[in-house]
């Protein structure tokens, strides 16, 4: 009944609304599964018999193995494509690892610290692009920081040395809020 089809099948109604009156369905089966289905409509009302539902079937029959190959090699590639991703992935990490712990070798190398912060910076800029890389540290009785070391482009209110209030500082708010910070203004 065509009530029935409608309450089960409510997209039909959207074929119906088009001017598909006649609807022919065969599945699509591979390796005893059904993987698919081959749809056919037609204008024309009640045009479909059994003698075009077993042709459809021979089609399906004959296209469904070649769909499920093709199933297969899509899902092959996106396998080989993700393997690539993490292996590169993991590459880049290796890396990364490499040089985390060549820094660390680096700092760790002697007592005066002062005296490897050159070459840490040249480590750190194989990771993290920068022009200016500053080394300030905290001096929360005096409410000062100390600009230890600084790398790049010359800023002439901070140099390696200088002494600035901590208020008002990126110190001061990486002590209040205890995290990472990323700043990308357009202008000033």
């Amino acid at each position: 009944k065509p009530r029935d089809l409608l309450r089960r099948f409510p997209h039909l109604a959207q074929v119906a609304k088009v001017g598909l009156h006649s609807t022919m369905a065969v599945q699509l089966i591979s390796r005893d599964r059904v993987i698919g289905t081959l749809v056919f409509r037609l204008k024309a009302k009640n045009a479909y018999r059994d003698q075009e539902l077993r042709l459809a079937e021979r089609i399906g029959d004959q296209i469904a193995g070649a769909i499920a190959n093709a199933q297969l090699y899509a899902q092959l590639k996106q396998a080989e494509e993700s393997l690539r991703k993490s292996e590169e992935a993991y590459k880049a990490f290796a890396s990364q690892s490499k040089i985390l712990s060549d820094i660390g070798r680096i700092i760790s190398s002697t007592f005066r610290i002062d005296q490897v912060y050159e070459q840490f910076a040249e480590e750190v800029k194989k990771l993290i692009p920068f022009d200016r890389l500053t080394i300030s540290l905290n001096d929360l009785e005096q409410e000062i920081v100390k600009v230890a070391y600084v790398s790049g482009r010359n800023m002439e209110s901070i140099r390696s040395g200088d002494v600035i209030p901590l208020r008002g500082t990126l110190n001061e708010l990486m002590i209040q809020s205890r995290s990472g910070l990323v700043k990308n203004p357009e202008s000033i």
